[in-house]
């Protein structure tokens, strides 16, 4: 039921309050860069905590729970650093040296509080996000020679030393043994990148049970039951890894297509009602990242996952006199 609650809110309540706060005067492109500047300032606030609670391995705190590297579940906290990497790095050439200096510190930041979380998906959506930025945004020999000279210093990293019994190193090393794998000939390699099996399996279980009959074009077996169809079908109690397709699993194909008709039409929306050249790039590779990437992670997982696309979901009630 709680899933069910937040899906409700993202496709109604979040589109009405985002089109009263942003969309029902002629201020709208000056009210979401304000948005975004107070969003990135609070969330250096956060990434500052976030170092204090690594250095002194703090995991109980309630507030700013789900923002630690160390806390329980990886992917929760690494996402969250994927996404909000992406509003820093758009905003280095912001017109503010205030905001241009903390979205430099917050990239600083965002690296090791990202590293240390553990999770391997998390360290390949930040290295695809890092490269496209690198390459569109500086010059490409520079870009090369940076990309060059931090391959070689992570490929002879040497964390053998570290205590795995600490959190702090555990995700260190976690991060080594993905460079490892990755600068391995063994192609078979890719296997052992934490629960790579037990994921693929799950995804061959729903892609199975989709092909079982038609009562999956109009319905599915409720929210919260993904977990324990997988367990009984796998033997792994785990959910499918892939948001899309757990929503099919879930609600069926007519409910899936509905969820994603809402950011379909935001997104074919943004050039037509959003003037500011810079404003229309920055929103439309948020809106992407957390469509695409969003995938790895449900969307609902964590409330905070809609805050940089918050702006944006007001555009699906925009008229066409707008």
């Amino acid at each position: 039921m709680i899933v069910l609650f937040r899906y409700l809110i993202l496709l109604f309540i979040m589109p009405y309050l985002s089109y009263r706060f942003f969309y029902s005067d002629y201020k709208s492109e000056a009210n979401i860069d304000l948005f975004y500047n107070v969003l990135m300032c609070s969330f250096f606030g956060v990434l500052v905590f976030n170092i204090y609670a690594i250095h002194f391995e703090l995991k109980d705190y309630f507030f700013l729970q789900r923002f630690s590297s160390i806390y329980g579940n990886a992917n929760t906290a690494a996402l969250v650093f994927n996404i909000m990497s992406v509003l820093y790095l758009l905003n280095t050439t912001h017109s503010s040296n205030f905001i241009r200096a903390i979205s430099y510190a917050s990239i600083f930041l965002t690296i090791p509080a990202l590293i240390v979380t553990g999770s391997f998906s998390g360290y390949l959506i930040q290295a695809i996000i890092f490269s496209y930025f690198l390459i569109k945004t500086a010059n490409i020999k520079v870009t090369m020679f940076l990309i060059f000279i931090v391959i070689i210093a992570i490929f002879n990293l040497n964390l053998n030393y570290a205590d795995e019994d600490s959190q702090i190193m555990r995700g260190l090393l976690r991060f080594s043994s993905l460079v490892d794998i990755f600068s391995s000939s063994d192609s078979f390699q890719i296997s052992k990148v934490g629960s790579f099996n037990e994921r693929m399996l799950s995804i061959q279980m729903a892609l199975m049970e989709l092909g079982s009959g038609p009562g999956y074009i109009f319905s599915g077996i409720g929210f919260g039951n993904v977990e324990t169809l997988v367990e009984r079908l796998t033997g792994f109690r785990t959910s499918i890894h892939v948001t899309y397709l757990q929503l099919i699993i879930s609600i069926g194909f007519i409910g899936t297509i509905v969820y994603v008709h809402v950011f379909l039409r935001v997104l074919s929306k943004i050039p037509r009602y959003l003037v500011n050249n810079k404003l229309i790039f920055q929103s439309t590779t948020l809106l992407l990242v957390f469509f695409f990437f969003g995938a790895f992670v449900p969307h609902t997982y964590m409330s905070f996952y809609f805050a940089p696309v918050f702006p944006l979901l007001g555009l699906y009630g925009v008229k066409g006199d707008y």
